[in-house]
């Protein structure tokens, strides 16, 4: 019983990250720049988050690994509701767009973990498809748009 209850006191007040993908504007481009997706890891959780070592991997509609784009996203802390982005860059191409998300990438693999101030280690897995992202963006353009007419 005494397990449990340090388990949830743990969740309930310890660091949860969670990992999405967000249209961003390069800074001091906002109005004439292109729009890029970034990979956006939040800490949701009320105490920061340490130590966190992820490794994110892009895999293809045939669930083949594209190793030659793995990328690592390490930061020594994140502090509770903040959050750090990640430019999903592929090595020697240009940062994907809404209007261009290479077509090979289907789903996003993000695996690894993070520790909590007193030393506790957390995993962390999510995956994150592709499609529902573009589908969801492209919802939230038409509807902004509709919006800007109106």
């Amino acid at each position: 019983m005494v397990k449990v209850m340090e388990k949830t006191s743990e969740r309930e007040y310890g660091p949860q990250l969670r990992a999405y993908l967000e249209l961003a504007a390069i800074r001091g481009m906002e109005r004439s720049g292109p729009v890029i997706v970034v990979l956006r890891v939040t800490n949701i959780g009320r105490a920061p988050a340490i130590d966190i070592d992820l490794l994110i991997k892009f895999t293809n509609s045939d669930n083949q690994h594209l190793s030659d784009s793995d990328r690592s996203f390490k930061k020594e802390v994140l502090l509770a509701f903040n959050h750090s982005d990640l430019i999903l860059c592929p090595p020697a191409r240009a940062p994907p767009t809404l209007e261009y998300i290479p077509p090979e990438i289907s789903r996003i693999e993000i695996g690894g973990g993070y520790k909590d101030v007193d030393g506790n280690n957390f995993s962390f897995n999510q995956t994150i498809v592709m499609k529902d992202f573009v589908d969801t963006a492209n919802k939230m353009r038409l509807a902004r748009n509709i919006t800007r007419m109106s």
